[in-house]
């Protein structure tokens, strides 16, 4: 059999993954990436096993409750870490906000949020694309519908890097110091916009968690703060990564963004092909309920599985141009935002942003060029971009 190209901790992983989960999906479609953890490769079994949630479950806390950790950044993932038959319950009290109307109702707000953003891009100056245009949108779109509006984007996008470089590896103690300073912060300013929505309710997410109840009883403040937090940190990262994977693909591929300029009616489609390769999140988590035996494989019961979503999006045998933008293909199929009950709630929000920013940069410029070679780090699950500077015409 041909070698791996890299391992899962290589730095030639981290700068492209890509032709490693090729020869995964061919080769070792399912893999022990390290005792007790395992990657499943290939669309088809990623798909079930999103599907598969009685035998795939979601509670993954080993991921968040380490033995190092200390107690301040001990937690749940809210539903991320729910099963059946919690889990539609709880979705139902968040999904309100996400849902298409309510989405399509802040259009204006996203498109005035973009036109500011817009005008401030010096053409032909290098210019921070991540600090200046895709953080700032879609934080600015997060903190007015959870309420936030006096939180600082910069401070909220320090605590977020910290929290996300959190893995299974043991930090520094200085860096430790740093992650629990900014959980501590982040908590404390959840719990002060907790006690204003008691004395002065609004119509707004938080209000409606406050009111709200599962069998007849109110959110404890442990699941407040834990919906909080997912909602604050899954809606100001991946669509601002895959803004940033739309920019650095326009400076590569300058004939594609020719095309989508020459006709901006590609550009829906052209989402759903950079969600589908692009999308910073590689896996999604979840552990086994009982043995499985899968392509003569055997994963033993109560292992943890990393099902490899960005593998399976560029799976030949679902997609015709598997590694290639293609403006004319009908690939909304892609797992990028999950599959099943755990569907992400907000693929709405983000296929707005991500219409309206990605149609600004189309129509306001000409061309865009890197001014340094990309940075990637690999956390957890996803793979991200730190940096993203450009100059743009």
């Amino acid at each position: 059999m041909t070698a791996l190209p890299h391992g899962f901790d290589s730095q030639e992983f981290i700068r492209d993954p890509y032709p490693t989960y090729a020869f995964l999906r061919k080769h070792q479609p399912v893999i022990e990436i390290k005792p007790g953890h395992y990657a499943i490769m290939r669309y088809e079994d990623v798909k079930s096993a999103l599907m598969n949630f009685e035998v795939y479950v979601s509670g993954t806390s080993i991921l968040v409750q380490q033995d190092w950790m200390p107690e301040e950044i001990k937690g749940d993932l809210f539903i991320l870490s729910m099963d059946r038959p919690k889990h539609p319950k709880y979705k139902k009290i968040v999904q309100p906000p996400f849902v298409r109307s309510a989405v399509e109702s802040l259009r204006e707000r996203v498109v005035a949020e973009v036109n500011g953003l817009v005008k401030n891009i010096k053409k032909d100056e290098s210019f921070e694309v991540l600090s200046g245009f895709s953080y700032p949108l879609v934080g600015s779109v997060i903190k007015h519908l959870l309420g936030m509006e006096r939180l600082d984007l910069e401070e909220l996008r320090r605590r977020l890097e910290l929290r996300e470089s959190v893995t299974q590896e043991v930090p520094s103690k200085q860096e430790l110091a740093k992650i629990v300073g900014a959980v501590v912060e982040q908590r404390r300013e959840f719990l002060q916009l907790i006690e204003e929505r008691k004395r002065n309710p609004k119509e707004d997410i938080v209000t409606a968690l406050i009111g709200a109840k599962i069998d007849h009883a109110p959110l404890e403040e442990a699941e407040l703060l834990s919906a909080l937090d997912l909602l604050l940190s899954g809606g100001a990262h991946t669509t601002s990564q895959v803004i940033l994977a739309a920019v650095l693909h326009f400076s590569q591929s300058p004939e594609v963004f020719k095309l989508l300029k020459n006709d901006p009616g590609l550009i829906k489609n052209y989402i759903e092909e950079l969600l589908r390769l692009k999308s910073p999140q590689h896996f999604v988590l979840r552990r086994t309920a009982a043995p499985i035996s899968l392509h003569g494989f055997d994963i033993p019961e109560n292992s943890l599985v990393s099902l490899a979503v960005a593998s399976a999006n560029r799976d030949e045998q679902w997609f015709k141009s598997p590694d290639q933008i293609d403006l004319y293909a009908d690939n909304k199929h892609h797992l990028t935002f999950g599959f099943g009950p755990h569907k992400c709630l907000g693929h709405f929000l983000a296929r707005l942003e991500l219409e309206v920013a990605l149609g600004a940069l189309v129509s306001n410029f000409n061309s865009f060029e890197s001014c340094e070679e990309v940075s990637w780090t690999f956390t957890t699950m996803s793979r991200v971009i730190r940096n993203l500077p450009m100059r743009i015409r």
